[in-house]
């Protein structure tokens, strides 16, 4: 017996509708005016538009759910979030953001706006891969344990707003953009992140508002300030990253990060010809009990 599908669509101003198709497959795409859960029983879904999720609704992701893009040639579908979406995966069964064919069709980003719910904007064991990332305007997601890799261009994580623009990103794998995180007049807190070689930079801070955090993290490549100097004390440096900030900081005549107290050991295990990566237990969460892994 071929399974159901619901394929919701939006019609002139109407919200979205279901349709039994009956294939394995789930069409997705418009406005999502109230609560509404995608479970793994109509994994995989398919974008047919940007998913918009209204303020005031909440869009629910289960784990173990599978996301694509259209197979239409380089769509740009994403998710706009105004209201709340809890995309909350397991570590066994995590939630997947992807394209079909690879370079035949990509989805868009994941972007979360001022009046979306902080409190319930939640990415959790998710993996989003070849897309355009994730930007967050204004707005205070929690993003863990998740894999935000790129094709090599963009940005993996866009902050901007203000200094009271706090977004929490914590034991998250950024790889494969021009710039991991980009943070511009805001303050997101970073924390225990994996920001690999595949980056062109690390992180950038445009400021001089704001007043991000970057903490116990394992960073491959440059980071730096535009109009101040960027806090990245206590984390772990790959050598070739702080011989490009040396160089840069020499260039520029002045300081760009301050890289100070590092972490002699990195708390990512990374199998460098398969670019997996596995987290790695630290001591403690203190900054008294682990000051033995600094130098």
């Amino acid at each position: 017996m071929k399974a159901k599908v619901a394929v919701l669509f939006l019609t002139a101003g109407f919200p979205l509708a279901a349709v039994s198709l009956g294939l394995a497959e789930t069409m997705v795409g418009g406005h999502i005016t109230t609560d509404t859960v995608w479970d793994k029983a109509g994994s995989p879904y398919t974008l047919t538009q940007t998913i918009t999720v209204d303020k005031g609704a909440t869009l629910t992701i289960e784990p173990g759910v599978t996301i694509y893009a259209t197979n239409a040639l380089y769509s740009g579908h994403g998710f706009v979030v105004y209201g709340a979406l809890i995309a909350r995966g397991t570590q066994t069964e995590p939630i997947r953001i992807t394209n079909r064919l690879e370079h035949l069709s990509e989805w868009g980003m994941m972007q979360f706006e001022d009046s979306s719910d902080d409190q319930n904007c939640i990415l959790e064991y998710c993996e989003l891969t070849n897309g355009s990332g994730v930007r967050i305007d204004s707005a205070s997601p929690t993003i863990s344990w998740c894999k935000i890799i790129g094709t090599g261009g963009g940005y993996g994580i866009e902050v901007s707003g203000s200094a009271e623009t706090k977004p929490l990103i914590t034991h998250t794998q950024i790889d494969n953009w021009v710039v991991g995180i980009r943070i511009s007049k805001s303050s997101p807190l970073i924390d225990y992140c994996l920001l690999g070689m595949g980056n062109g930079v690390a992180i950038s801070f445009h400021g001089p508002e704001g007043n991000p955090r970057v903490r116990f993290s394992d960073i491959y490549s440059i980071a730096g300030g535009e109009d101040a100097v960027l806090d990245a004390r206590q984390n772990f440096w790959g050598t070739e990253a702080l011989e490009q900030i040396e160089r840069n900081e020499g260039q520029l005549g002045k300081k760009i990060v301050d890289c100070s107290d590092p972490l002699v050991t990195p708390h990512w295990d990374i199998n460098w010809a398969t670019g997996e990566a596995v987290w790695v237990e630290v001591e403690s969460e203190s900054w008294g009990e682990v000051k033995s892994k600094f130098e």
